[in-house]
């Protein structure tokens, strides 16, 4: 498959600049991840989770109430809400964290969602260096690029499904803990988003056609 230099300049820069939008990405999700923390532990010192207020399977029947969100007047109605999600912490200075496997199980998701992120970083970093290498050389489609790429489509999948339900074991320990004495709904859930099945499944197709190319230029070598 003979390339014009055209079109590998094309390919060399759309796959540079893609590969390089994703770790800009994947690092301004991580600066929003760590900077929301900073914030929340900043403001709430006892933070203890964020819990789901509105109907779910697990809804025992309580309600929130709305609160006012604009004051109304003699021309205008007052506008009402009800909160769907809220954040416990306490005020107390002595607080505690409950010594619950839930709360251990969410610093381990911490740690596997940051993992993953530097992962994700370092192979998209990766299959840009390889990528304007292989443009000098001649060999723009390598067999070391199409592994990053099935690798990032299982990578990509654990993550969002972390990042989707961040807070589910943190939400389960909260339920066993405080959901029957609290005097609203607290419910939690999982979340499976369409984008955490449609983006793997890009990526495998996307290596299925790098495949193909990589297996024409060899071909290509063969033959000459």
């Amino acid at each position: 498959m003979k390339l014009s230099k055209k079109s590998k300049l094309l390919l060399t820069t759309s796959f540079v600049v893609t590969s390089l939008l994703g770790a800009l990405v994947i690092v301004h999700t991580a600066v929003q991840i760590l900077g929301g923390m900073r914030d929340a532990g900043d403001n709430y010192k006892n933070a203890i989770g964020i819990m789901d207020t509105g109907n779910s399977l697990h809804n025992d029947g309580r309600t929130t109430e709305p609160i006012v969100v604009v004051e109304g007047s003699d021309t205008e109605p007052q506008i009402l809400a009800k909160p769907t999600e809220v954040l416990l912490y306490s005020e107390a200075e002595n607080f505690v964290m409950p010594n619950h496997w839930g709360f251990k199980a969410w610093k381990a998701m911490f740690y596997l969602r940051t993992l993953l992120l530097v992962v994700m970083i370092v192979l998209l970093l990766y299959f840009s260096l390889v990528t304007l290498r292989g443009s000098r050389t001649g060999k723009l489609f390598t067999r070391g690029n199409l592994y990053v790429i099935y690798a990032l489509a299982p990578i990509s999948f654990l993550y969002l499904l972390a990042n989707d339900n961040f807070y589910t074991f943190k939400q389960y320990a909260i339920s066993e803990l405080y959901a029957d004495k609290a005097s609203i709904a607290l419910n939690g859930s999982f979340t499976l988003n369409a984008e955490t099945l449609v983006v793997p499944l890009l990526l495998i197709i996307v290596a299925q056609l790098y495949k193909v190319a990589i297996v024409m230029n060899e071909d290509e070598v063969m033959t000459v």
